[in-house]
This record gives C-alpha cells, sequence and structure tokens, in this order.
C-alpha cells in the first residue's frame, strides 16, 4: 500500500546519525520532518503501523507526536522531548528513554518490556495497562502518573518518585521499591510479592467506604509496612 512516505537522501541520514538497520527509512525520515508533518501522514494513513525499531531519535523534538501502534523496540530516545505524545500500544521494549521528557504522554497498553527509564519524567503519564516487566525506572518521576492494572513485575523503581500515582489493579511482584517515593499514592486491588522496600516506608491510611488505600512514605512508620502488606495481599 502507498503510504506517502518519502525516501531520505543519504546526507540527511548521516547528519541526523540515523542508524536504522531494522527501522523502515521512510518512517525515520519522515518523522524527522516534523511532528505535523508525520501526525498529517498518520492521519491520512491510519491503518499504518510505523516501523522505527533500532532508529537514532536521541534529544528528538517529538512534542504531541502520533507514534501510536508504532514499533519502536530498541530504538534510541534518550532526552528525546514526548510530552503529550501518543504511544498508545507501542512496542518500546529494550528502548532507550534515558532521561526522555514524557509528561502527560498515553503509553496506554504500551509494552516497555526491558525499557530504559533511567530519570525519565513521566508526570500525570497514562500507563494504563502497560508492561513494564524488568523495565528499569530508576530515579524516574512518575507523580500522579495512572499505572491501572500495569504490569510492574521485576520493575526497579529504586528512588524511584510515585507521590500520588495510581496503582489500582497493578502488578508488583519482585518489584524493586527502594528508597522509592509513594506519598499518597493509591493501590488497592493490586497484587504483591517478594517487593525490595528497603528504606521505603509507608504510612497507611484507610478509607473503608472508598477501599483503598493511601500511603504516605514517612521514615517514621516502618512498623507499619508488614500490616499493610498483609491488607493489600
Amino acid at each position: 500500500m502507498h503510504c506517502g512516505c518519502r525516501k531520505a537522501g543519504v546526507s540527511f541520514i548521516s547528519r541526523l546519525q540515523l542508524y536504522t538497520d531494522m527501522a523502515n527509512p521512510d518512517h525515520v525520515a519522515r518523522l524527522l520532518q516534523g511532528t505535523d508533518t508525520w501526525n498529517q501522514w498518520r492521519n491520512k494513513y491510519p491503518f499504518v503501523s510505523p516501523n522505527l525499531s533500532g532508529a537514532y531519535l536521541g534529544w528528538a523534538n517529538l512534542k504531541g507526536v502520533n507514534l501510536s501502534r508504532a514499533n519502536l523496540s530498541q530504538a534510541r530516545l534518550h532526552w528525546a522531548e514526548l510530552a503529550d505524545a501518543d504511544l498508545t500500544e507501542a512496542d518500546l521494549t529494550h528502548a532507550d528513554l534515558k532521561r526522555a521528557n514524557l509528561p502527560r504522554a498515553n503509553l496506554r497498553r504500551a509494552i516497555l518490556v526491558d525499557t530504559n527509564l533511567v530519570n525519565a519524567l513521566l508526570v500525570n503519564a497514562d500507563l494504563i495497562g502497560a508492561d513494564l516487566t524488568h523495565a528499569d525506572l530508576t530515579h524516574a518521576n512518575l507523580s500522579r502518573a495512572v499505572l491501572v492494572r500495569a504490569i510492574l513485575a521485576e520493575t526497579n523503581l529504586t528512588k524511584a518518585i510515585l507521590s500520588e500515582a495510581i496503582l489500582v489493579g497493578a502488578l508488583l511482584t519482585e518489584t524493586n521499591l527502594t528508597h522509592t517515593v509513594l506519598s499518597s499514592a493509591l493501590l488497592s486491588n493490586g497484587k504483591l510479592g517478594g517487593l525490595d522496600i528497603r528504606r521505603t516506608l509507608w504510612h497507611r491510611q484507610t478509607d473503608p467506604k472508598r477501599a483503598y488505600t493511601k500511603m504516605t512514605c514517612s521514615f517514621a512508620l516502618l512498623l507499619a509496612i508488614p500490616h499493610l502488606l498483609s491488607q493489600l495481599a
């Protein structure tokens, strides 16, 4: 099917240091023409699933870009600007999103298995149903992020900030929560097991009428942890 893609010149590719061993070079070139051009193309060909696997997109300005259903596995997106981006059902397996800026990004049902999200900014991000198995979110900021039914199995959340995050129904097995900030985070109906919660201290305030648990990090309440976990199991 003709997708209106235009091939980029060799000099253009060299100048932007694009390494597209697996990606469709037409898709990469079009994306780097700018968000407006890319989104217009996506609107014109909504059934095309972009192949950007392995593409070098470090430092790219992709604010508000439509990357829904895109194959971004092993893509290099470190320091990329992805505020308000649509990454619904995108495949970001093994992608490098270190220090990427993703506030308000839509990552519903995205695949983030083994993804590098160290120091990433995910404030107010929508991660409903996202798979973050083995992902590294060390020092990531997920304040007010929505992680309803998200999979956080063996996810590294060391020193991450999840203040006011919503983790209702999330799967947290073998999750590393060392030094994680969970102030006012909401977690109910979640599945917990084998958590590493060293120095992550939780203050429990339960509202039985609404059946959720409000957790506030507090070094003074270490003894509340076993009881909290028993209530959430």
